[in-house]
């Protein structure tokens, strides 16, 4: 081989415009099933409703599983599992946080939690129906029955916090 000659190594498909979005809406999924992990212990601790920290308890079980899940799809991309700051969770956990500092206490501040976290889940079942229908359309179809079991509890979250 001369010096001139060039060595070419085998490069990965180019990604495609719906598989960047696919990737930045996992990261930001990935990015608040993890601030909810970070959140709902204290909501809890703050929360007098036992019906109510039962439901974030259970939630909280959720969104710890739901992260290993959303790593695995990161895995089947054959990518790192790197969450992305997602701007809409960035308000709903602002109103959390004024939440926490408001005066108003018992019934009232679980009713603005539970009102901050119904959002969070509506905008998550959106969310995961949107990833499912992408990662179909990337040709990413093993994803789906994991986002489907994703979505499926998410919708069940709502549903217990709407009781």
């Amino acid at each position: 081989m001369t010096k001139n000659q060039d060595i070419s190594l085998p490069q990965p498909p180019p990604v495609t415009d719906s598989q960047a979005v696919f990737e930045k809406q996992l990261s930001n999924m990935l990015w608040m099933e993890k601030m909810l992990i970070r959140t709902l212990p204290k909501m809890m601790e703050l929360s007098e409703s036992a019906d109510f920290i039962e439901v974030m308890r259970i939630q909280h079980k959720i969104a710890k599983s739901h992260v290993v899940k959303l790593e695995e799809v990161f895995k089947l991309m054959r990518k790192n599992g790197e969450s992305a700051r997602s701007e809409p969770m960035d308000v709903l956990l602002a109103e959390i946080e004024q939440i926490f500092t408001d005066s108003v206490s018992g019934s009232g501040r679980d009713q603005k939690f539970r009102l901050c976290l119904e959002a969070i889940e509506q905008f998550q079942v959106n969310a995961y129906t949107n990833l499912i229908k992408t990662s179909k359309n990337i040709g990413l179809k093993t994803a789906s029955p994991i986002l489907t079991d994703v979505l499926d509890q998410e919708k069940e979250v709502l549903r217990s916090l709407k009781a």
